[in-house]
């Protein structure tokens, strides 16, 4: 499992620096023949693709980019099927067309329903065992791509709101990568979360990562501002995060880097409120450090606890003046309830805030109940409090049930 954990985290960082990049790329103006340049390199370099051919479709016709190939088309008239792919396909091995059978699958780049690009890749499944990742991941970054160079020929011919619009796109889609899939459901312990964007784009983000069979580190946090910067300094966080428990730092060890790494890249323009901890299920304890960050809910024995204790804001300060980290008994189940402020600042019509007290009554009530069933109570219960009212910001929380 130990190596399994550390593939996927070395696959995970290598898809996260191929964001960074592209990203970079997108704010230095670069022309659009070399923004594709860019992309094949990050694509060659961080997820090894052997064959690549990327077609614009629309608003005309044109090759982008290939490599691995001594073939290309003028045209798709002669694929009928082509220009209705609506989601990623695979390209029947047996393909006898010369340009198709170079592939084993085609990624399709949509936007409000319009087919703008198509996606043509070769990938040795015998060697990428997380092929299904990868299409995932390339769809994604293809999307952020093709957006781009789309806004730019937007540019004169459309409404500035349509600018921000799409701006808007390009976060959300950061945002999205950040967010884990996949949450751990088993007798040891139990996850779940739900993340729901507000219209402005904010930089919510949540994380799991399972170090071994007893051993776990959670976190939650939320970066200062909205809109595609936010995205970006969340993305350098998570970046690092992962980095640093990869190498197996120290929680204290873990804060006072993030710390260094949102003073350095946000220059005192943004901060980050931090909450981590580490699970040992064998010692049945729980480490944690709160960063300046909503105190997450602890129930256990019919009482709920405010994690309040650690340090102050990420990137207000060049060296954090203190860290405190505390250590707790955690017991078979036990529940603890981490989330951002969209969650207890969301309001209703008479301007009140759902607020803590809410929170603890709900999980209180239940409390027997699985992760997910007392997650999905949560967020039921507030959007019946804001009576039709849309959350004011972004709303993240993240559930853990102590199993056995």
């Amino acid at each position: 499992m130990k190596n399994e954990f550390e593939f996927l985290l070395q696959r995970k960082q290598l898809e996260l620096n191929a964001l960074l990049e592209i990203t970079k790329s997108l704010n230095q103006n670069h022309s659009d023949e070399e923004l594709y340049r860019i992309f094949g390199f990050i694509v060659r370099t961080h997820l090894g693709i052997q064959k690549l051919a990327l077609y614009s479709i629309f608003p005309s016709f044109s090759c982008r980019l290939t490599w691995g190939l001594d073939t290309k088309i003028s045209s798709f008239s002669e694929f009928t099927y082509i220009n209705k792919i609506k989601e990623t396909v695979s390209i029947n091995e047996k393909e006898t067309n010369p340009f198709l059978k170079n592939f084993n699958f085609i990624i399709p780049v949509s936007e409000n329903n319009q087919l703008l690009s198509l996606l043509f890749i070769r990938i040795d499944k015998s060697i990428d065992k997380t092929h299904e990742s990868t299409l995932d991941f390339l769809t994604t970054l293809s999307q952020i791509l093709v957006t781009a160079i789309d806004n730019r020929r937007l540019q004169g011919i459309q409404l500035e709101k349509k600018l921000i619009e799409k701006d808007l796109e390009l976060a959300v889609q950061v945002q999205h990568a950040l967010i884990p899939k996949n949450l751990p459901v088993h007798g040891k312990i139990t996850a779940s979360a739900r993340y729901i964007p507000h219209k402005s784009i904010g930089g919510d983000y949540y994380d799991f990562i399972e170090l071994d069979d007893e051993v776990s580190i959670v976190c939650i946090a939320d970066v200062s501002g909205k809109g595609i910067p936010a995205a970006i300094i969340m993305a350098v966080f998570q970046a690092t995060f992962r980095t640093l428990v990869a190498e197996k730092r120290t929680l204290k060890e873990i804060v006072s880097a993030l710390n260094s790494t949102v003073f350095r890249n946000a220059e005192g323009e943004r901060f980050v409120s931090f909450f981590v901890a580490q699970i040992n299920g064998k010692n049945k304890t729980m480490q944690y450090i709160n960063a300046g960050h909503n105190p997450p809910i602890f129930f256990s024995s019919d009482k709920t606890k405010e994690l309040e204790n650690g340090t102050t804001l990420l990137g207000v300060f060049n060296d954090l003046p203190f860290i405190n980290a505390q250590t707790i008994s955690i017991n078979s189940g036990d529940f603890i309830f981490l989330y951002t402020d969209g969650v207890s600042e969301a309001t209703n019509k008479k301007d009140e805030f759902f607020g803590t007290g809410n929170i603890k009554s709900l999980i209180a009530k239940n409390c027997k109940n699985s992760a997910d069933a007392i997650i999905t109570d949560i967020l039921r219960a507030l959007t019946k409090f804001c009576q039709g009212n849309d959350f004011a910001d972004d709303v993240a929380m993240l559930g853990i049930k102590i199993g056995k």
